[in-house]
């Protein structure tokens, strides 16, 4: 024990000098610059886009349509990300450490869990109102259909990202202290766990759904394309004949 303690010490300050030397690099390049544009851009132009949409449906009263609500809710969905998530996030791109403490760090990941749960379900719920639209008829659900859905899938994502807020600390490594969505001292199958459940509500899940939706509904078309083009056979020849 004693022979190897030191040489595991030895190993464990050349990792942290590594990769010292590693971020120092990365922040005295152009990356971080060329980031902090990126984001700049991606965060105004949101924010102009998402207010605008929810200037337009609420002073002029257009919520009066199940698209509507879930363009709504989405909306709202995107500006939680805007303007609570998105600063947080960008800082590990342009700061060395995590300089917010960890209620900040719990705050962030829930909130980032949160608004990116309930982005992807209202894309899913309009992708399934298209659908509804395209082949039922009466073709959509009603407002308080609309609206109870809506309640239920922020009810998801808010139990989503629930975890998120029990989970997430702050670690620190030599000088720099970082924010992870997972306790260390929770174990790998936690966070795996976390990570499955995830991927299949934000991408297996919706993926499925949509790829089944427009499937289904490229095949309708195609239906309806023939049925239009037969019926217009039909009737030129009963018109020759």
């Amino acid at each position: 024990m004693n022979a190897t303690t030191p040489s595991v010490q030895n190993y464990t300050q050349e990792n942290a000098t590594y990769g010292f030397q590693q971020t120092e690099l990365f922040f005295s390049g152009p990356e971080p610059i060329a980031i902090i544009v990126i984001i700049s851009v991606i965060f105004f132009v949101g924010i102009l886009g998402n207010v605008a949409l929810l200037s337009y449906v609420i002073c002029c009263n257009r919520l009066t349509s199940p698209h509507n609500i879930y363009s709504t809710n989405l909306a709202v969905g995107d500006l939680l990300t805007l303007i609570v998530a998105m600063p947080f996030l960008s800082s590990i791109y342009i700061m060395t450490t995590w300089p917010f403490g960890e209620l900040v760090c719990k705050f962030s990941e829930f909130t980032y869990t949160l608004s990116t749960s309930i982005t992807v379900f209202m894309i899913t719920a309009l992708s399934v109102e298209r659908y509804r639209l395209l082949t039922l008829h009466p073709p959509s659900l009603n407002l308080t259909s609309a609206s109870v859905t809506s309640f239920i899938l922020w009810l998801l994502a808010i139990m989503l990202a629930i975890p998120d807020l029990v989970s997430a600390e702050t670690l620190a490594f030599g000088d720099f202290r970082y924010c992870v969505p997972y306790r260390v001292n929770w174990g790998e199958t936690y966070a795996k766990t976390m990570v499955a459940i995830k991927f299949t509500c934000h991408f297996a899940g919706p993926f499925g759904i949509l790829l089944f939706r427009f499937d289904f509904s490229g095949l309708c078309l195609l239906l309806l394309q023939k049925a239009s083009v037969s019926k217009r056979f039909r009737r030129i020849y009963r018109d020759t004949s």
